[in-house]
């Protein structure tokens, strides 16, 4: 399993294509707030995506080990998230986590 984290692709591109996203987001009542800084926070994130290449590099690891694992991570990002993502048992630690991101 390769887990990836934000990579610059061209889904970035089309993520901050002009799509009329502020009309969109002034339309959203109370959720306003949240949607906002929800679109914040992705496009932050992927203004420090890893390369396509350096996603790439995890596969071809993968790909050529002698004894491969089950699980990597292509990124220090990745490996940071889905760390806490594998503790968490219940999902409550992730779910902490994210929310708090909607909250900054």
């Amino acid at each position: 399993m390769i887990e990836p984290g934000a990579v610059a692709t061209e889904f970035v591109a089309n993520v901050r294509a002009d799509r009329g996203i502020e009309a969109l987001v002034a339309g959203t009542g109370v959720y306003q707030p949240v949607i906002g800084t929800c679109l914040e926070r992705t496009a932050k994130s992927f203004s420090t995506a890893q390369g396509a290449r350096e996603c790439a590099q995890a596969v071809v690891v993968a790909l050529t080990a002698d004894e491969p694992g089950f699980r990597y991570r292509s990124s220090e990002w990745a490996a940071g998230f889905t760390g806490i993502e594998l503790a968490d048992a219940d999902g409550s630690a992730v779910q902490d986590l994210t929310t708090s991101w909607l909250a900054e």
